[in-house]
C-alpha cells in the first residue's frame, strides 16, 4: 500500500513538474525588471500608466514590467506571441535554457544576435516549421536576452 501511494505521489509530481504551462507560468524565475511584450490582434487597456501599446502593422504589441504581465495578457485578444526582455550575460542566457528544457532545433546568428529556436516541454503552444516543432526563440546581443514563443515577432 505504501509503495503504490509513493508511485502515485511520484507521478503527479512528474505529472506537475514537466506537463505544458503558460509562457508567464513557466517563465516567473526571471526577474521582475524583466520587459514583457504580447503580440495580438487587440488590447483592452484603461491603465495606461502602467502598460505602453502600439500597432506594429501587423500586430497590436503591448508591452510593459514582468510583474504587470499578467494584468496585460488578461487585456490581449488573439494572441499571436509573447516576449520577454531581460539584461544578462552569456551564463544566464543558458540558464534560461536550462530551467525551460529547451531542446535546440537550429542555431542563426545574424550581426551580433547569436539565436536558438527550440522546442521546450514546459509551453503547450508550437508552430512547425520544416517538420520540426518550435515553440521558443532565444537570443542574445550585447547583454540582452529575449526569450520568445512561439518567435520573436518583434525586432532585435
Amino acid at each position: 500500500m505504501k509503495k503504490a501511494l509513493l508511485i502515485a505521489v511520484g507521478i503527479i509530481i512528474l505529472i506537475c513538474t514537466y506537463s505544458p504551462k503558460d509562457f508567464l507560468s513557466a517563465t516567473e524565475f526571471l526577474p521582475d525588471g524583466a520587459v514583457y511584450e504580447v503580440y495580438c490582434k487587440s488590447l483592452e487597456i484603461s491603465d495606461k500608466e502602467n502598460f505602453s501599446a502600439f500597432d506594429n502593422g501587423s500586430y497590436m504589441v503591448g508591452k510593459t514590467t514582468l510583474s504587470q504581465a499578467g494584468s496585460l495578457k488578461a487585456s490581449a485578444k488573439e494572441i499571436a506571441g509573447e516576449r520577454i526582455t531581460v539584461n544578462g550575460d552569456m551564463k544566464a542566457f543558458e540558464d534560461i535554457r536550462d530551467k525551460l528544457k529547451i531542446k535546440v532545433v537550429t542555431t542563426q546568428s545574424l550581426d551580433g544576435i547569436y539565436i536558438e529556436y527550440g522546442f521546450s516541454p514546459l509551453f503547450s503552444d508550437y508552430i512547425e516549421t520544416n517538420g520540426k516543432k518550435i515553440n521558443v526563440e532565444l537570443s542574445f546581443c550585447s547583454n540582452v536576452i529575449m526569450l520568445a514563443s512561439p518567435i520573436n515577432l518583434g525586432g532585435y
